[in-house]
């Protein structure tokens, strides 16, 4: 009896001893196949040393959440070195458009790289300066920046940032700048040899550089950067060269830039920070924002035309609580997309709104500004709006006229040599011109509705609005 216990027991340690030993094996094989993600921001330090025909630069990453990342070298950059903290040297490969530098449980990176600069003009800007870090699905990961420039060359020269400048020091022969910025993918700097002074009168909302000659009665309209976070680090030099650039939180205007140009040109490089779009294939539609903003279309072509439709159709209280939206910072690494744009609309408005989704292509015409009508439509009693809503435009109901007609009894045929619709129900008839006149047809993209009039007068369908539903009879 004893020795079967004994046989027993053993074979029940085995079994258990096996069951430890797989399950083992399976958190060895998850562990080797999950990926890590980074989840906080880097931490970035940047020393930049401006020295005769080039800059050197040290950068030091570190709270690095992932085992390896893509990244993106500055362009023409010299004498690249990878360097983990014990001194390491750290292998880069080519990937796509990218490079991948494998760092394993290491929490810092360093890079050391030389970029030219030409002496001999103006001025200098560079938005892509410093390696940019990108997550395996090539999505760009923010940073806290901490940047030191050393300017060896002639301490005259004046460097700007889309940060707040923290310390400029001027001593015999050099002069050295700090600065500090959060929540950022690219880190840009300009250097003028012109002397610029600094127009305090817009402090703390933003930072204004001029010459001491020009624009010092420069007046924004309806004082809109009061609305700005102080010390939101947004920076604007007026230059002597004839380029503009602009970055997140930085932009360089050339001298006779009007007044407007400089609000818009301010506001998007605002918006380029705090409202990062999610894809640079969109980034243009941050040439429409500035008009909640200014109260006035801004823009050229369907950037003007779009803003022009905002402007004019929305409710006042409305674009003014869209305009506080776009000037509040948004939490860390949060960006936006199309659908957040809309989304945010229609939730001021009370509203449903698709405004920037049909224009997310610019190379196409404007589709006008029309708000979704979410009510259920019926026709005897039968709900017959399944896939399509009705909509307003200008305070007139719209319904989509094929979908429609066809839920409603009536047959209809395109009649393409005379640009008609013949529409049929029972023994009735009515032919209805493409272009007629009288507003009871439009047009909304390629998309055609009919209008509540159309309906009711012309087709003779009662239309009734309550709470609860849109009803047809």
């Amino acid at each position: 009896m004893i020795k079967k216990i004994m046989i027993l027991f053993v074979l029940l340690i085995t079994i258990i001893a096996g069951l430890i030993g797989y399950q083992w094996l399976i958190y060895d094989k998850l562990g080797k196949t999950t990926e890590r993600m980074q989840l906080e921001n880097l931490e970035v330090e940047a020393e930049v040393v401006h020295k005769e025909g080039k800059l050197s630069i040290t950068q030091n990453v570190s709270k690095l959440g992932q085992d390896s990342f893509l990244i993106e070298m500055p362009k023409g950059a010299k004498d690249f070195e990878c360097l983990f903290a014990n001194g390491e040297t750290c292998d880069t490969k080519k990937e796509s458009n990218f490079n991948r530098v494998e760092v394993g449980s290491e929490l810092q990176v360093t890079f050391k790289y030389i970029l030219p600069i030409a002496e001999g003009e103006n001025e200098y800007w560079q938005e892509d300066g410093f390696v940019r870090f990108f997550s395996n699905d090539q999505k760009p990961l923010f940073g806290n920046f901490t940047v030191t420039l050393l300017e060896e060359v002639a301490k005259t020269n004046m460097w700007f940032a889309g940060a707040l400048r923290e310390v400029r020091v001027d001593k015999e022969h050099i002069s050295y700048f700090a600065w500090m910025k959060k929540d950022a993918t690219v880190f840009p700097l300009y250097m003028s040899k012109a002397q610029l002074e600094k127009d305090d009168k817009y402090d703390p909302y933003l930072s204004l550089f001029t010459s001491n000659t020009e624009n010092k009665d420069l007046s924004f309209v309806n004082q809109w950067y009061e609305r700005l976070p102080s010390n939101n680090g947004l920076t604007i030099v007026q230059s002597n060269g004839n380029k503009v650039y602009k970055a997140p939180l930085l932009v360089v205007i050339p001298r006779g830039y009007n007044t407007n140009a400089i609000e818009e040109q301010a506001i998007q490089a605002y918006l380029l920070h705090h409202k990062k779009p999610k894809s640079d294939k969109i980034a243009w539609i941050l040439n429409v924002l500035p008009s909640f903003i200014l109260e006035r279309p801004t823009g050229a072509g369907k950037e003007f035309e779009m803003s022009k439709e905002l402007v004019e159709n929305l409710p006042a209280e409305v674009k003014k609580e869209f305009a506080s939206w776009l000037l509040k910072p948004n939490n860390g690494m949060a960006s936006i997309s199309i659908a957040d744009l809309d989304k945010k609309l229609s939730e001021i408005g009370g509203f449903k709104t698709i405004f920037f989704e049909k224009n997310e292509n610019k190379n196409k015409p404007i589709i006008p500004l029309y708000y979704i009508d979410k009510r259920n439509v019926f026709y005897e009693e039968k709900e017959i709006n399944l896939n399509w809503n009705a909509v307003e435009k200008n305070k007139a109901l719209l319904f989509p006229f094929g979908e429609t007609l066809e839920n409603t009894g009536f047959e209809v045929k395109v009649l393409p040599e005379s640009d008609k619709f013949e529409i049929m129900k029972l023994d009735k008839r009515w032919t209805l011109p493409l272009e007629e006149k009288e507003n009871l047809l439009e047009f909304i993209g390629e998309e055609l509705y009919i209008s509540e009039r159309g309906l009711e007068e012309f087709l003779k369908i009662e239309v009734i609005k309550r709470d609860g539903g849109i009803y047809l009879r």
